[in-house]
């Protein structure tokens, strides 16, 4: 199977994203564990604004080509996060909405001067598929947010590495479902993206497992 390159645009706004909650976490840790402050706070707002960037970057070129499926995942990401952070980032969060707006402009300011082509398969009728790959763009955060508490973290920095493997399989997923001919193995390629890391996660949480005790 050869990985395209369309497929390697899609998953670098997932890893970046994935680095960028495993640092957070980390530094949950020893904020609220270790009771000291984070060391070094740099990687991580570095990742948090790499990570934004590429998805709103990923979303506007989704506009400019009507949503081809190596960006439809970006779409609930612009949408739901940066609704997210315009609530929790209070009192700047507003903010947060201005860059999905200058995506959204700049995107269709491209598509309506007819400067960009649509995607090949968009000659076709969508299917099933494209509309789970949606949920791909909020996963990064949904895992994270299982891990990243007060009672989850004590005396459970593995949750970080463990995090990490959840990001590698949807990663992998992504790219299977992306590159493959066959519709069967791009159905449940983008299936288990989405039941396997949500079952580990379940699995391993130190609420429902003996894994930590």
């Amino acid at each position: 199977m050869k990985i395209s390159k369309t497929s390697i645009y899609a998953v670098i706004p997932l890893i970046c994203s994935g680095i960028f909650f495993a640092l957070t976490i980390y530094e949950d840790y020893q904020l609220l564990i270790l009771k000291t402050e984070p060391s070094n706070t740099i990687p991580t707002l570095i990742f948090f604004i790499l990570s934004w960037f590429l998805w709103l970057l990923l979303f506007t070129v989704g506009i400019m080509k009507k949503f081809p499926s190596w960006t439809v995942h970006s779409i609930s990401y612009a949408f739901i996060m940066t609704l997210y952070k315009a609530i929790s980032l209070k009192p700047v969060g507003g903010w947060s909405i201005l860059p999905l707006i200058i995506a959204i402009i700049i995107g269709l300011k491209i598509r309506l001067s007819n400067k960009c082509s649509d995607e090949p398969e968009l000659k076709n009728k969508r299917s099933v598929t494209d509309f789970l790959f949606l949920f791909y763009g909020l996963l990064p955060f949904i895992l994270a947010a299982g891990y990243d508490s007060t009672n989850v973290l004590t005396n459970r920095l593995s949750v970080v590495p463990i995090y990490l493997g959840l990001i590698l399989i949807v990663t992998i997923c992504t790219l299977i479902y992306l590159n493959s001919k066959n519709i069967t193995v791009r159905i449940v390629s983008v299936i288990m993206g989405i039941a396997l890391p949500i079952t580990i996660s379940v699995i391993t949480h130190p609420y429902t497992s003996i894994y930590y005790n």
